[in-house]
């Protein structure tokens, strides 16, 4: 390629190559990756590579659809334009922050390289949609987490009254009685309604910027249904293990966790799908198709 080929190529960055969306890309690509190695290797040394596999190496399928989503839309519209030195510097942070051996690091990384483009975007461009969604993606893996040292008490407590309720027997702050009355087992942080409840916030603002030109007003229904049909699913399995107790290792282990995570993705997938299927309703006929919502695919 001569020089002049180059100069005909004002989109590209110079240093690399490449655009700012695929830097940006490579670089959240990095931060995600590195966020979840550490619950992927876990999940390989205790369950072996196939056992993993189906159960996803423990990350939500929500997570994996979101973040590929999210990869995609970034380097889209203003995503074609080049990197500045301010980007570049952004993009180093990041990356440094990511290859820390704390996933909360990479977490933060990603963090900082997203608000960046948020900050430094045009709404509602397709790279601006694609942010959104990374940005959410650290609800569950790390803002929740976050919540739950201030306030993880307080969630698990209501999360055992209410199974406590519905088997009829009493609770003690995050511990409930089981039903045969032969002991008491304990609600922790990954069977919290609220680690659930954001990965189903998740998936609806996944979709949501996935369908542009759609007013969140007409749709917030939707996300509060998806939350409460979360809420109910990990409630039903709470009392499942209450009420079975010589099931515990079935309905709590890696069997009734897999069922369970499947099963709630189905649930979600239809709700979303139904709810902003309706709010978005069919296009006018005649009407100007530019204005008619439609998935950035």
């Amino acid at each position: 390629m001569n020089s002049g080929s180059l100069r005909d190529m004002p989109e590209a960055a110079w240093w690399t190559g490449t655009t700012r969306g695929n830097y940006f890309r490579l670089v959240a690509c990095v931060c995600v990756a590195n966020g979840l190695v550490a619950r992927a290797i876990i999940s390989i040394m205790q369950k072996g590579m196939e056992q993993a596999a189906w159960s996803l190496f423990d990350v939500s399928a929500i997570i994996w659809i979101a973040a590929y989503w999210g990869l995609v839309l970034i380097g889209r519209g203003e995503g074609l334009h080049k990197t500045n030195r301010a980007d570049r510097i952004v993009g180093s942070v990041a990356v440094i922050l990511s290859l820390i051996p704390q996933s909360y690091a990479a977490w933060i990384g990603l963090i900082i390289c997203v608000a960046w483009l948020l900050g430094n975007a045009k709404s509602p461009s397709p790279m601006v949609r694609g942010t959104r969604i990374l940005l959410a993606i650290t609800v569950p893996l790390f803002w929740a987490k976050l919540a739950f040292a201030f306030a993880g008490n307080a969630v698990l407590r209501t999360d055992a009254f209410v199974t406590a309720l519905i088997l009829g027997m009493p609770s003690n702050g995050n511990m409930v009685q089981f039903a045969d009355r032969s002991g008491y087992f304990q609600i922790y942080p990954a069977c919290s309604s609220l680690v659930n409840m954001s990965l189903a916030l998740l998936a609806w603002w996944t979709v949501v910027n996935l369908v542009p030109r759609i007013a969140l007003t007409r749709v917030a229904g939707v996300a509060v249904a998806m939350g409460l049909c979360v809420f109910l699913i990990n409630i039903v399995r709470l009392v499942a293990i209450g009420t079975f107790r010589p099931y515990f290792d079935i309905i709590h282990g890696d069997i009734g966790n897999t069922v369970v995570g499947w099963f709630t993705l189905a649930v979600v997938a239809i709700v979303c799908w139904l709810g902003i299927r309706s709010s978005i309703g069919p296009a006018m006929p005649g009407g100007d198709k530019s204005d008619q919502p439609q998935v950035a695919l």
